[in-house]
């Protein structure tokens, strides 16, 4: 007499091959899951750890809108706060150095928020100074040396590494707050405060509490800075996409193996209640069953996710970045996501047998027999999805606001929703498409092998949307990295319009100097020059209302030259200015239309005492576009002729030079910093070579991710079409009666894998560049840079596996005893 759990093992031990299977599609999916709740969380980090190396453990900082300095009074206001962690003081400005260049300045505190604002280590001392690489270059020194900055002794404690060799960033020195603030003697103690707090969800309060003390004060929330929250979200939308597509393919990978064990549980169910077992013994059966095969399915998909996590995190790590990921296992929620998996393929494969516990063991027998599933309620619903998903994709485009992304993700994952309920209903007549031509260019073994699989096309649609996934997956995931690559490289593009960038050590610009220009135009191999001054502000009478708008000094003809602005168009005529877009369609202007304004010099004058009888000058625009200055943030443009608007703030910010040979114009710069040694630049391919090298460090680890993700999946669906032809054993069995030889038989199994793949690599290619364009157009209004060279690889990767595994496999089949295979 044989215990109800020795039956269960028995009926396992005769179904080895299934058991196998089931196994390990449970392991793929608890182990797939887990790793992109990890890949989700550590996206995520990514770009908190970009936040922090900007701007360390500071969330607020406060400073004066007249830049006169905080003084101690409220210093002693804002410290004594609730909620706050630490208060950094910091003076900022220009201090003479040696040989009399002004340099980039910081007077700082020695408390660890200055220092991982900062990226210093060394408490620095009232007669120590802490510089970086290229300044110490410049001056020629080490640590421990002596510099003189006014004219006072400072030895050198540390030297930071540059950030890159960009000219935009300028050398600078660091000494002690108190020691800064003996140099210029002013009433203050800082030039702005950093502030780090307990509680970032408090922060908004705080920086009320604090303009509350003072209407000159000035507080900016990083944690809430646009361009910070607007990457954030970029990253969270794709991760969760990504996570949602995986999802979705380990589901269908369950539904496909599963089916088999529901057939054979099925049909378990009906043989021993018609040989006398009662509901409640079938029921125990099968449950021993359910629980040995998700219990070790979790088990080993709880210890591979450990090992992918460590194996990914820290030796790919060091191997391919020389660098150990920090990110550790989350065993919680590990644990968690196994025991949801758990639970779900419990009730997956139990609640069917509560349902056949109430009818025949005949009926049950002829409804496990269906071919194909019947009703059109999948097809509604999903018409209606990819209705709804419009309906979002619309909203976000055009009325969402700052909610547009996730209106992008709802419409994103909607649609995929929407197309895999319809797509099932339309496999059937794309097999009837093709089938002709396979027959005409595989024979009628191939079209014989498509035949057979339409009357449980629905069905075998499972394999069809797996593979379609995980292309959408590979396009979607190689979308990410070269969208965010794209989008940094026409960046840097509009920052140099021309081949290098000429910058000062300074880093405040350069003070106009007619003899470094001539000694530059003398130069052969450069092209053309256009010098940019810093931004300043005008006075602008729009009505009855004053305004301020930024302006730059810019060189016309040289724009015009290089196709910035419009070549034939004399933009200097008549006074003449250049405009944004924006600023047009905010004041309502036009070519030709005149602008009234007045020199602010630097705010010498509050604009609180201007009136609009004050004496304005006017300005006609004679020029329109969409971006007039590299900075992107400049309104207006004046031309460097019209000396009016130069006055003694006038500084040059940066020199675009355009050149007919950049080695020759480099050797050149090199001989002309001999005269002007203040002087440095950079070339765009340099930008760029060195923004590549710092995005594929930091995304080095989602790539990986997606890699060995990619990599589960295709293993995953696999292991599903192995399964399914594992189902088909007796039909292939008789096709070997009909001489159907070995050849044939591998012919007609790759047919049908092949066939598969093709559809669903066609499909998934759709889905994954639409979804990719209804994000990058909801979040930013641009088309996605789709990336197909990872789904070359993965399509190499599923023919070769193929053809790997489905030969050898079809062999053995056609070595098998065809009398085994038609006992099932």
């Amino acid at each position: 007499m044989y215990s109800l759990s020795r039956i269960a093992f028995k009926i396992y031990k005769g179904n080895k091959g299934m058991v196998i299977t089931a196994i390990v599609t449970i392991t793929i999916s608890v182990m797939l899951i887990i790793n992109m709740l990890s890949l989700t969380k550590n996206a995520t980090r990514i770009m908190t750890d970009e936040l922090f190396q900007q701007y360390g453990n500071m969330n607020l900082s406060v400073s004066m809108a007249d830049h006169r300095g905080i003084d101690n009074q409220l210093f002693q206001q804002i410290k004594r706060q609730p909620n706050i962690n630490e208060v950094a003081r910091v003076v900022v400005g220009n201090l003479e150095i040696a040989n009399g260049y002004q340099i980039y300045a910081l007077g700082l505190d020695n408390t660890e928020l200055s220092k991982s604002r900062y990226k210093y280590t060394k408490d620095i001392g009232s007669d120590q100074v802490i510089i970086n690489k290229g300044l110490a270059d410049f001056l020629d020194v080490s640590i421990s040396d002596i510099v003189l900055i006014n004219n006072t002794r400072f030895q050198v404690v540390e030297i930071l590494n540059n950030i890159n060799e960009s000219s935009s960033i300028p050398d600078f020195a660091m000494i002690h707050i108190d020691t800064y603030l003996t140099f210029i003697m002013e009433e203050m103690v800082a030039t702005y405060l950093m502030i780090d707090i307990f509680d970032e969800v408090e922060s908004v309060a705080l920086a009320d509490r604090i303009t509350s003390f003072n209407d000159n004060v000035e507080v900016d929330i990083f944690i809430h800075n646009e361009e910070i929250t607007r990457n954030l979200d970029m990253i969270n939308a794709y991760v969760i996409i990504l996570s949602f597509i995986a999802i979705m393919i380990c589901g269908l990978l369950l539904i496909s193996n599963f089916q088999t064990f529901l057939y054979q549980y099925r049909k378990q169910f009906s043989l021993i209640r018609a040989i006398g077992g009662s509901v409640k013994q079938s029921f125990k059966i099968i449950f021993l069953q359910s629980l040995m095969l998700s219990l070790t399915g979790v088990f080993f998909g709880l210890v591979f996710s450990y090992i992918f996590h460590n194996l990914l995190q820290n030796k790919l790590g060091e191997i391919l970045i020389n660098k150990q990921f920090e990110y550790s296992f989350v065993l919680v929620d590990a644990l968690k996501i196994a025991f949801v998996v758990f639970i779900i393929i419990q009730l997956f494969m139990l609640i069917p047998v509560m349902k056949y516990s109430r009818i025949l063991p005949l009926e049950i027998v002829r409804e496990n027999e269906e071919l194909d599933v019947k009703g059109n309620v999948s097809k509604i619903l999903g018409y209606i999805s990819l209705v709804f998903s419009m309906i979002f994709f619309l909203y976000g485009v055009y009325f969402a606001g700052l909610e547009s992304t996730g209106f992008g993700i709802l419409s994103a994952v909607v649609f995929m929703v929407g197309v895999y309920l319809v797509f099932p209903y339309y496999i059937k007549e794309i097999l009837l498409f093709i089938m002709p031509g396979i027959r005409k260019v595989f024979g009628n073994a191939s079209f014989v092998a498509l035949k057979n699989v339409i009357p449980q096309v629905k069905k075998n649609s499972i394999i069809i949307l797996s593979i379609s996934l995980l292309v959408a997956l590979s396009i979607f995931g190689g979308t990410i990295l070269n969208t965010i690559s794209k989008n940094n490289e026409n960046y840097l593009k509009s920052q140099y319009k021309l081949d290098l960038m000429l910058t000062a050590r300074e880093g405040y610009g350069m003070k106009i100097n007619h003899a470094f220009y001539e000694d530059l135009m003398e130069i052969t191999s450069i092209r053309n020059i256009l010098p940019y001054s810093i931004m300043h502000s005008l006075f602008y009478k729009n009505d009855d209302k004053i305004k301020t708008l930024s302006y730059s000094l810019m060189n016309f003809d040289g724009m015009a030259s290089v196709g910035i602005i419009n070549e034939n168009s004399n933009h200097r005529e008549n006074n003449g200015i250049i405009v944004t877009v924006e600023f047009a369609e905010q004041n309502n202007l036009s070519i030709g239309d005149k602008i009234y304004v007045m020199p602010s010099y630097n705010f010498n004058r509050s604009i609180d005492t201007i009136t609009v009888d004050d004496n304005f000058n006017s300005l006609i625009i004679n020029g329109i576009y969409e971006n007039i200055d590299y900075r992107q943030v400049v309104m207006v443009g004046i031309d460097w002729e019209n000396d009016f608007y130069i006055n003694e703030f006038t500084i040059i910010d940066k020199i675009l030079i355009g050149t007919y040979d950049l080695n020759q114009t480099i050797a050149d710069l090199e001989n002309l910093r001999r005269k002007y040694p203040n002087i440095k630049w950079s070339t765009l391919e340099e930008a760029l070579e060195t923004s590549n090298d710092m995005l594929n460090q930091r995304w080095k680890l989602l790539t990986i991710s997606i890699t060995a993700i990619l990599i589960g999946l295709i293993i995953g669906s696999q292991n599903m079409m192995i399964n399914n032809i594992l189902n088909k054993r007796i039909e292939y069995a008789i096709l070997r009666t009909l001489k159907v030889n070995r050849g044939k038989l591998i012919n007609i199994i790759l047919t049908q894998v092949l066939t598969f793949n093709f559809i669903g690599v066609v499909l998934g290619g759709i889905i994954g560049i639409i979804i990719s364009n209804i994000l990058t157009i909801c979040e930013g209004r641009y088309f996605s840079s789709i990336d197909f060279t990872v789904l070359w690889y993965v399509i190499l990767m599923l023919v070769f596996s193929n053809l790997l595994i489905f030969i050898p496999f079809g062999s053995r089949l056609a070595k098998g005893s065809i009398a085994t295979e038609l006992k099932g």
